[in-house]
């Protein structure tokens, strides 16, 4: 092998092994599921980091108020060894889940900021070595989006794959195809979010729609309310089977609505935490039941 073959892999190698993040809760991973994502029958309460071992900070003065070293798939939706933290003012929670057997001392009970709490893992019901972190604001009772402590690195802007409605008789209309509606119905759009660190399609942060200029819906993945053993993404109408309706990991519900008949603009707007953006403008013609 020649000395420039050589010095090519040992550039390789570098690249690799620098952090993506350097962050106070685990400075070596990626992202591979975000907040809001489809799981089969229930929302993703939290953000996934890849990484083996790697160790577990304390993101602030916190005291454990629950360890669970089960690995039953009952518990938690299968969360396997997992810990509850808390801070000191009682107004954040956090659950670290996956973690590996025996990284954590239960003899432990109080962790000042940057503390290795335990290692990132593989237990209960996972499919690779991981943290699974949910963050609880327990002033506002609501589940938070964790991506707001990540200085994330993106500059990759979500796709919108289609903006479609479905009519009374289930006929669904894309307007990717036509311009043309009878009444209207329920509209969807299917769109994804990608990043530079991994080619994993993920849920975007958040899409708003406009028609003839005015706000007609937004949703945000910001936060989530419980409600009756329910999660419904805060400020909408949308639990899990609402919003994904269709089955479609990557398929939205946003609202029904019938039209008068006539000429309207739509505007989509769909981007991540970081601010990319993806725009879908066009025009709708409603010409009322025939």
């Amino acid at each position: 092998m020649s000395i420039y073959r050589l010095f090519f892999l040992f550039l390789c190698m570098q690249i690799f092994i620098i952090p993506l993040f350097s962050q106070s809760i685990m400075d070596n991973f990626v992202i591979t599921s975000l907040f809001g994502d489809s799981r089969t029958d229930h929302f993703h309460t939290g953000i996934d980091l890849f990484g083996i071992n790697e160790p577990l900070k304390a993101k602030e003065d916190v005291i454990t108020v629950f360890f669970n070293k089960s690995r039953r798939s009952d518990l938690k939706y299968g969360n396997g060894n997992f810990v509850l933290l808390q801070n000191f003012d009682n107004t954040f929670r956090y659950n670290y889940s996956h973690i590996e057997d025996n990284s954590y001392n239960s003899n432990v009970t109080f962790f000042n900021k940057g503390d290795i709490v335990a290692l990132s893992g593989n237990s209960g019901k996972s499919t690779g070595y991981h943290l699974h972190l949910e963050v609880e604001d327990m002033v506002k009772k609501q589940i938070i989006n964790p991506i707001q402590f990540f200085d994330v690195i993106d500059t990759k802007k979500p796709v919108i794959h289609d903006v479609f409605f479905v009519t009374l008789n289930n006929e669904v209309v894309s307007l990717f195809k036509t311009r043309s509606i009878v009444r209207g119905g329920k509209l969807f759009i299917k769109a994804q979010d990608f990043s530079e660190t991994n080619n994993f399609a993920q849920v975007p942060y958040k899409i708003s729609v406009f028609i003839n200029g005015n706000e007609f819906y937004t949703l945000k993945f910001d936060s989530m309310d419980k409600t009756d053993n329910d999660y419904f993404i805060s400020n909408t109408d949308k639990n899990f089977y609402n919003l994904y309706s269709t089955g479609d990991d990557y398929t939205y519900f946003i609202r029904e609505k019938y039209f008068l008949p006539g000429l309207y603009g739509i505007k989509i707007e769909v981007s991540d935490w970081n601010g990319n953006m993806t725009v879908f403008n066009n025009s709708f013609r409603i010409s009322g039941p025939k």
